[in-house]
C-alpha cells in the first residue's frame, strides 16, 4: 500500500525572485483613463485629484517567498482536495486590503486554509509608470493530495 502525502502548493513564484522590471504591459492590464484636453482646466484639476485607477497584476511580485497554506488535517483524513481562487487587493504600498474567494474548492476547511495563507503573505505594490498603483491580482491556490512510493 502507497502512503499518501499532502500537498498544499502556493502559486508558482517566479516574480517572487525576481525584481519587477518587466515593462508595464506585460505585467499589467491597464484600464482607460480619459486624457485631460488643453481648453479645459477644471477637467485637468479634476483627474489630478481622483485616485490612482486599481489595475489587474498577472504577476505579482512578492516581498519574500510566499509560505504555503496548512493543509486542514480533517481535509487530509477524508481524501479531500481542490483548487481555491483568492482575489487579492492591495493598495498602494503593495499592503493587503481585502480578501475575497472568487471560486471555492467545494471544501470549506481548504478554503478556509487558503485565505489564511494568502492573508499571511507581503506583496510588492504594483507600478505602473514608475509609480505605485493599487492593484488586484487572482492567485489559485491547490490542495493535493500525492502518493508517496
Amino acid at each position: 500500500m502507497a502512503a499518501r502525502r499532502s500537498v498544499a502548493r502556493p502559486p508558482s513564484t517566479p516574480a517572487a525572485s525576481r525584481p519587477l522590471s518587466a515593462p508595464a504591459a506585460s505585467v499589467v492590464d491597464r484600464h482607460p483613463v480619459a486624457e485631460p484636453t488643453p481648453d479645459s482646466d477644471s477637467s485637468a484639476l479634476a483627474l489630478a485629484s481622483r485616485p490612482p485607477v486599481e489595475v489587474f497584476s498577472r504577476k505579482p511580485g512578492f516581498l519574500q517567498p510566499p509560505a504555503p497554506p496548512r493543509y486542514p488535517s480533517q481535509a487530509r483524513r477524508r481524501n479531500q482536495q481542490g483548487v481555491v481562487l483568492v482575489e487579492v487587493r492591495l493598495d498602494v504600498r503593495g499592503q493587503q486590503r481585502g480578501l475575497t474567494v472568487l471560486r471555492s474548492s467545494g471544501v470549506g476547511s481548504l478554503d478556509a486554509a487558503a485565505l489564511e495563507a494568502v492573508a499571511g503573505w507581503r506583496f510588492r505594490p504594483e507600478t505602473v509608470e514608475g509609480q505605485p498603483v493599487p492593484s488586484r491580482v487572482h492567485i489559485p491556490v491547490e490542495f493535493a493530495l500525492t502518493a508517496n512510493r
